[in-house]
């Protein structure tokens, strides 16, 4: 009967059977790799919580520490509070203890100050009778009965002891030991409290609180609280190959059906653990439904193929073209993947790839050629260690929570290179979530701004520069008219020598005259300084006043200039210099548009406004509706509305070959930008232009910097002798006979190399020296070297026509140096020279300005 069962109904129960022994034994293999798979998730999942544990015992030290190098001395009390917090914090730790480092010489002195503390039987048992001293532990926590009687010991006492402790000395960082100061199996961390290898004697001349050694003692049983909870698995802790403690799988003596044991090392640097990992799962023990349900399956399927047999061959055609099709789909998305993938590789920006809490899983080639990190020395790392901040924007903190609310983040950040520098980059961050709207992974792109900076560094020097000259010329007009001033005061005091006080008033108006020339000078040194853009807070009616005063010089007499600005005090974050640039940049275009108007006119106001929400949609780079108004306005000859578009783009200019670079307004928009105000234009052809601006307020405190009225006081000298060094003659004359002349003994040299051989001569009678900074020969910074070499405490006086800013590494030398600019006034010269004489707090600030 059997061979007379039809061929394809017997083909069709002969691969029935072997499809049902075939799906047994994947059903088999696929137990095993359950199990392997169930075996391997919980091996990881106990590493990684024993890694966390390790760091958690690492930043529980730290902590402590921290409190030792705050402090010059920590009592009991103190350490009480901080230790026990960290106890309370993280259950695995057992108890917490500081040694401090003792010589055998002040043995006694710790002991004796431990019994006034209330320890009457406190003794330090030290290691040996060697100079080397010890760690006898102090303060222990917690404060118990069984953790008392450790007070003294010594740490050295103990050989594993002794190695760990030498090693956080010498290489300043955390290492580890087995304890054996209990019966209890544990593990004790070490961090000594300074930093470097430092012998014997340097170690002596420590203050006693800083120079020490602080342990804490790691329950291992403790560690592995949450192994109890896993069935069949049995789990040993060891440290260096010696197991600390173990968790037993229940015994079985049912036939065993899989086994399998793994060894990993957790934590690195001072606390390095290994565990052994053991499990042994019986038939009983197993999920047999698989199996069972697959041979049944078989079977199933063994009579479904004798039924199907005859319809098999069409729907394998069937079968055969949607699997074409899928291949296809799939051969199709891993085309896009592998452009993805190259795409992301040969991209010139550095990207980044997080999972949820921050950790870099990946990075591509360009982050490692822009940020200098191998991709082995990142991975694994926390994003924060790339030191993400910078002055006036948000923290790493506020972006990573921006983005894990689910919104993309894009601003300029400072990112730390792997050498410790830190690049201007443009950081944009945005989630990746999975199907169920859950946060996997953060990517961040960083684009490398350092050539952009440097391009919009040279343009905002080169249209400084354009506004300079335009300043010069008036500030040439001004001071011709100054010099016009002066000579005639100086001809009308040498008529009037026969009326002192007709002399004393042309003096005074000379004296005046020359104070508003110094005081100009130092406006466009400070103009055209070329520093860095940096943010700070100022009151920007102050500013103002200060800018306009400033830029009177570069509008013509002819021009109208009308100034408004509010009585309240408005706070703005913002560059001072750009702030001014700003301002002269606004007027000089007003001034152009103004040459054809009849009565031209500019006004300036300054207000407090709240910007209404539509103003706001429509600017989103404004980052608050609190913002100061200010407005610049002219009646002149306006822009065609063709143009309104493009006046805020770099070189675009409707002025003659020559008049302008059109640099000016995109660097307006550009500082505005930078600050997250908004600049908007309104303009009438032949009618008038203005310019808004919206900075935004804050409710800080403005830094203000004003010179306080100087007294004008001349203090007078006892007959101390004054070496004057200067290499203009009429300066120097000038100069000695008004020291001279207020009770001082001059002594005068024209360069350095004089002035040494001066020195020399008079070494024992000179009681202060008076330099210019720049001489042939010998300058001012190299005679205030040599001579501080002789007299580590003699008084200097720099003096210089220079930009101070640029001389200001002149002073910061040492004590007892000051440096003022030319021109000065007697009365602040004679106090300087008084105070730095008589050692006394100076009256002036060290940067004075005035007129001689």
């Amino acid at each position: 009967m059997f061979f007379s069962t039809p061929r394809p109904v017997l083909l069709a129960g002969v691969l029935g059977l072997l499809i049902t022994a075939v799906m047994s034994g994947l059903s088999y293999n696929r137990l095993i790799n359950d199990e392997r798979h169930t075996f391997d998730n919980q091996v990881q999942n106990i590493r990684e919580d024993l890694s966390i544990q390790s760091r958690k015992a690492i930043e529980a030290l730290d902590n402590i520490s921290s409190l030792f190098k705050a402090s010059e001395s920590v009592d009991i009390d103190e350490f009480h509070i901080l230790a026990s917090e960290q106890v309370e914090r993280y259950p695995f730790i057992r108890t917490i203890y500081y040694a401090p480092y003792v010589l055998h010489s002040e043995r006694s002195d710790v002991e004796n100050a431990m019994h006034e503390l209330g320890f009457i039987g406190f003794t330090i048992h030290a290691a040996d009778d060697s100079t080397a001293g010890s760690f006898p532990i102090k303060y222990i926590e917690p404060f118990s009965p069984l953790y008392i009687l450790r007070l003294g010991y010594d740490l050295l006492l103990t050989p594993s002891f002794t190695n760990a402790v030498n090693r956080a000395v010498d290489t300043a960082a955390i290492t580890s030991a087995k304890s054996d100061i209990t019966s209890k199996q544990s593990i004790t961390l070490f961090k000594a409290l300074y930093a470097g290898r430092l012998s014997l004697q340097e170690r002596a001349i420590y203050p006693a609180m800083k120079n020490g050694m602080l342990a804490l003692d790691i329950d291992p049983q403790i560690l592995l609280q949450e192994v109890d909870r896993i069935p069949q698995l049995s789990v040993t802790l060891l440290y260096r190959n010696q197991p600390l403690t173990d968790k037993n799988a229940t015994t079985s003596t049912a036939p065993e059906l899989v086994h399998f044991d793994k060894q990993v090392t957790i934590g690195k640097e001072g606390l390095q653990l290994s565990l052994y990992f053991d499990k042994s799962v019986s038939w009983h023990q197993a999920d047999l439904t698989l199996l069972l349900l697959s041979s049944g399956m078989g079977i199933t399927i063994t009579i479904l193929l004798i039924v199907i047999a005859r319809t098999f061959h069409s729907r394998s055609r069937l079968l055969l073209q949607r699997n074409e099709e899928v291949q296809a789909l799939v051969d199709e998305k891993t085309k896009e993947l592998q452009k993805l993938s190259s795409a992301v590789e040969y991209a010139g920006e550095a990207i980044t790839l997080m999972d949820a809490s921050g950790i870099i899983e990946y990075i591509n080639p360009a982050f490692t050629r822009i940020m200098g990190y191998q991709p082995e020395h990142i991975v694994g790392q926390n994003a924060i260690m790339l030191g993400l901040s910078e002055q006036g924007s948000e923290n790493f903190d506020e972006i990573w929570q921006t983005v894990v609310a689910g919104e993309s983040w894009t601003g300029r950040q400072m990112s730390r290179h792997q050498d410790g520098t830190l690049i201007p980059t443009r950081l944009s961050m945005a989630p990746i979530h999975n199907s169920n709207s859950q946060l996997v992974h953060v990517v961040a792109i960083h684009q490398d701004l350092s050539e952009q900076e440097v391009i919009e560094e040279r343009l905002r020097q080169s249209q400084k520069m354009e506004a300079v000259g335009t300043l010069v010329g008036g500030i040439a007009h001004d001071f011709n008219n100054m010099l016009a001033a002066i000579q005639g005061n100086v001809y009308l005091a040498d008529i009037n020598m026969d009326h002192p006080a007709t002399v004393r008033e042309k003096l005074g108006k000379i004296e005046t005259l020359t104070s508003r020339a110094s005081t100009m000078v130092q406006q466009l040194l400070s103009f055209a300084r070329k520093d860095r853009v940096k943010l700070s807070s100022l009151s920007l009616n102050s500013m103002l006043k200060e800018s306009f005063k400033l830029s009177e010089t570069v509008v013509p007499e002819n021009i109208d200039l009308v100034y408004d600005i509010c009585e309240e005090e408005l706070i703005v974050k913002a560059d001072v210099t750009q702030l001014q640039q700003i301002i002269m940049n606004l007027l000089s275009n007003a001034c152009d548009a103004l040459k054809q108007a009849d009565k031209p006119n500019i006004t300036c106001r300054l207000s407090a406004d709240d910007m209404e929400p539509s103003f706001m949609q429509a600017h989103p780079e404004l980052k608050s509706s609190r913002v100061a108004h200010l407005s610049v306005a002219d009646n002149g000859s306006g822009i065609a509305k063709s143009d309104l578009d493009k006046i805020f783009e770099p070189f675009f200019t409707t002025k003659d070959v020559g008049e302008g670079t059109g640099l000016g307004l995109s660097m307006v928009f550009g500082a505005i930008q930078r600050i997250q105000g908004a600049i908007t234009v309104e303009s009438t052809r032949h009618k008038g232009t203005t310019f808004h601006l919206y900075l935004p307020r804050i409710e800080q405190a403005a830094v203000i910097s004003a010179n306080d009225e100087q007294s004008d006081i001349i203090v007078q000298g006892m007959g101390e002798t004054v070496l004057l060094v200067d290499d203009a003659h009429d300066v120097r004359d000038a100069i000695s006979e008004v020291l001279s002349g207020i009770g001082y003994r001059v002594l005068t040299a024209s360069d350095g190399k004089d002035a040494l051989h001066q020195f020399s001569m008079h070494e024992q009678d000179i009681k202060a020296v008076i330099s210019d900074v720049v001489m042939p020969h010998m300058g001012g910074k190299e005679l205030f070297r040599l001579l501080r070499q002789r007299n580590p405490r003699l008084p200097f006086l720099m003096i210089t026509g220079y930009d101070s800013l640029k001389a200001a590494g002149i002073s910061a030398d040492g004590d007892d140096c000051v440096l003022i600019n030319k021109p000065f006034s007697v009365s602040s010269l004679s106090r300087q020279l008084h105070d730095m004489i008589h050692h006394t707090q100076p009256t002036d600030s060290s940067h004075s300005t005035g007129n001689q």
